[in-house]
């Protein structure tokens, strides 16, 4: 049976005549949406391995880079739902993608329910759902009152969820970090379940849990939420490898599993595999060509995957630096395979390394990463190798026992406390600053002078200088003396080509 225009197949099966081939319109989905597990099974075919939306990072071109290596899902970036409204520009990068790049879910970022739902309606035709970012912990969303620091407004979150489940023609999914109290938690994911999400995503670490205090997630409170819910549920954190993953869906009963900074690193994980790092990146790299990927994310991404490389090779560093479009960054991948080629026989040769210690595939552990005592292997540094995530005994501590108070927390209210007294009192001259103090420019004694400069000026005052006084700095690449002669030379030059030359005559001597 053909489909017509705008219809949409939502059978799995490939049975000619199956009942429940069923064809339907966009304007026809909102009455019979799936919801829930049919959702998941049907519309999503069963995902185990999802990329994670990550800022400016899961762009299309890494996310078929992901589903070439094991990944069943992906996210959009996250997406801020007022720009998108707004902003053509910013849609048209946003929504970038083609026909294989499906199963796809859009995450929005926002707290006006009106303008989620804006937003959410120009793309709904172009993903599978639509996913609410509550979870990202960074301080721009908490300026833009987003994410994480949305999880104490249940009101609003209330609102926008059920305005997006009851407006829209795709399902509504979220994403969601947990709270300190495990029984709020439970409480806050039921909420959202009631108000109409159909797949919940949970990072099993809470909004504080960031950079230096990031520590491991919570698996148990995940199990728990699984335990309590009717729809499908992911967990997300504590995934270093392949079987990492393995181990969080046989702890957690999850439906899949997230992997946001791990995929980044190492984009062959849900393949079980720990590739050549230069030949993933090569590999990146043709792909954003064949899609036009913005450079920018582009060259974020070749930071991330050489980012052992890089202190190995500060030269290759300071090239991929100075990159300033993709063919750049295609040429320093060339020149990093060259080098890790160089590098991994030298060890070899040396005896630092054995070829059989060199894996490809998963190192086959078989506990989780996180377990304690437990440790990552060294992968050697030619292999796509993940960031190990700190294990500070605090943090295992908190994650065991949520009701007892981090001691670690004290610790670091106490440090803060510290740096803003000193602070306070480095303002008042009550004691000296721990800041170099720079010599000031010798002419407008305001400004900080050039270390290089030869006149020990800053660079306003020394181009002053030099055109005023017919001198030069190397220092700023300001070559006045230098020029002027070679000007005036080249000037007499073309003189004497245009007049006739005239005889002056000699002064007669005394």
């Amino acid at each position: 049976m053909a489909l017509e225009a705008g219809q949409v197949d939502l059978c799995t099966c490939k049975v000619e005549g199956c009942p429940t081939k069923v064809q339907t319109t966009p304007s026809e989905m909102a009455a019979r949406k799936l919801a829930g597990f049919e959702f998941y099974r049907q519309i999503l075919k069963s995902p185990r391995f999802v990329v994670a939306p990550m800022v400016d990072q899961s762009e299309l071109a890494w996310r078929i880079l992901g589903r070439r290596y094991g990944a069943d899902l992906c996210y959009t970036p996250m997406i801020h739902a007022g720009i998108f409204a707004r902003d053509e520009t910013y849609r048209k990068l946003m929504t970038a993608t083609n026909d294989q790049d499906r199963p796809l879910i859009a995450q929005f970022c926002g707290n006006d329910p009106a303008v989620v739902l804006k937003s959410a309606k120009m793309i709904q035709h172009q993903v599978d759902a639509v996913d609410l970012n509550l979870g990202c912990p960074q301080h721009i969303a908490k300026r833009g009152h987003y994410g994480s620091f949305l999880q104490d407004d249940w009101d609003i979150i209330t609102a926008i969820v059920s305005t997006l489940h009851k407006e829209l023609d795709i399902p509504v999914t979220c994403k969601i970090r947990v709270f300190d109290d495990r029984d709020k938690t439970l409480r806050y994911a039921k909420m959202l379940q009631d108000s109409g999400c159909q797949l919940l995503t949970i990072h099993g670490r809470t909004r504080e849990m960031k950079g230096s205090k990031t520590g491991l997630a919570d698996w148990s409170i995940i199990r728990d939420i699984k335990q309590a819910l009717d729809i499908p549920v992911f967990s997300n954190g504590n995934i270093l490898s392949y079987n990492d993953a393995l181990e969080c869906i046989k702890q957690t009963g999850v439906d899949g599993v997230m992997s946001s900074e791990t995929h980044l690193c190492n984009p062959g994980v849900f393949a079980g595999k720990f590739p050549l790092v230069a030949d993933m990146a090569l590999e990146y790299m043709e792909i954003a060509q064949e899609v036009q990927t913005n450079f920018s994310a582009c060259k974020a991404h070749m930071f991330r995957l050489f980012h052992r490389c890089t202190g190995e090779f500060p030269e290759l560093r300071e090239a991929l630096s100075n990159c300033k479009s993709r063919e750049d960054l295609q040429g320093v991948c060339h020149q990093f395979k060259a080098a890790l080629e160089e590098y991994k026989q030298k060890q070899q040769d040396q005896g630092l390394i054995g070829i059989d210690s060199d894996f490809e595939a998963d190192y086959g552990i078989t506990q989780a990463s996180c377990t304690e005592g437990v440790e990552f292997p060294a992968l050697p540094l030619w292999r796509c190798s993940p960031r190990i995530r700190n294990k500070h005994a605090e943090y295992v501590t908190r994650a065991a026992n949520p009701d007892q108070p981090a001691a670690i927390d004290k610790e670091v209210a106490e440090r803060r406390r510290l740096r803003k007294l000193r602070k306070k009192q480095v303002r008042e001259g009550l004691v000296p600053s721990k800041k170099e103090v720079y010599v000031t420019c010798k002419i407008c004694n305001g400004n900080p002078s050039s270390i290089k400069c030869a006149h020990t000026a800053c660079r306003k005052c020394c181009r002053t200088f030099c055109f005023a006084n017919d001198d030069s700095c190397e220092g700023h690449k300001v070559r006045v003396g230098k020029r002027k002669p070679a000007q005036a030379s080249s000037d007499l030059e073309a003189a004497s080509d245009e007049t006739p030359c005239k005889t002056v005559p000699t002064p007669k001597s005394e």
